[in-house]
């Protein structure tokens, strides 16, 4: 390969990192939209109906990649975790909704970051993983921050607060089967679905 052509293989290669970078930010920008959107419509809504509603949408958005005429686009070897998986990242997008609707936001933002430390649980009780020092610290922290944040003992801690915990803790689990799931799916599509 001459300097030339590699000079063009790292500039592609840079418009590639560019892009993602720009798609992930563009995705994180339109979560805080979402999100802003189910605490100004959960005060007139159920939670529920604003689960069914995000999944109603998402479906009619992705239909035309998932079910493309002659592709398969999805498939399972192991439809009983899929189906596990997909009513647990309900139940967590469900209590992440109530959460969101009756917490402040800054609370509900705080509380999602304990997701990480449930997968880090999660992986050590199931995977069989090893925990470092390093790690176990971090979760250790984490939890210690999570109950500042929660003030048992001070206030009654809400009903919304426990709702946000438990959503952290049933997505944690979603992404773990999602792992698990990669063992009989060559192509799973279970970490794209985010609540």
């Amino acid at each position: 390969m001459t300097g030339h052509e590699a000079a063009a293989v790292r500039a592609a290669e840079r418009r590639v990192v560019v892009g993602a970078v720009l798609l992930m930010l563009f995705a994180g920008f339109n979560s805080s939209l979402l999100h802003l959107g189910v605490r100004f419509v959960g005060a007139e809504l159920p939670s529920i109906e604003i689960v069914f509603l995000r999944a109603l949408f998402t479906l009619l958005m992705t239909a035309p990649f998932v079910f493309r005429p002659g592709k398969l686009a999805w498939r399972t070897n192991n439809l009983p975790l899929q189906i596990l998986r997909g009513a647990i990242g309900v139940a967590s997008m469900w209590t992440w909704y109530y959460a969101l609707a009756n917490v402040p936001l800054a609370d509900a933002g705080v509380l999602s970051f304990t997701t990480p430390i449930f997968i880090t649980l999660g992986a050590a009780l199931y995977f069989r993983e090893v925990v470092g020092a390093v790690r176990a610290s971090a979760v250790v922290l984490g939890l210690i921050g999570a109950m500042v944040v929660l003030k048992p003992g001070f206030d009654t801690v809400s009903l919304a607060a426990v709702a946000a915990v438990g959503s952290s803790i049933l997505w944690a689990m979603s992404l773990l089967i999602a792992k698990d799931l990669t063992r009989s799916d060559s192509r799973s599509p279970s970490p794209s679905i985010s609540r």
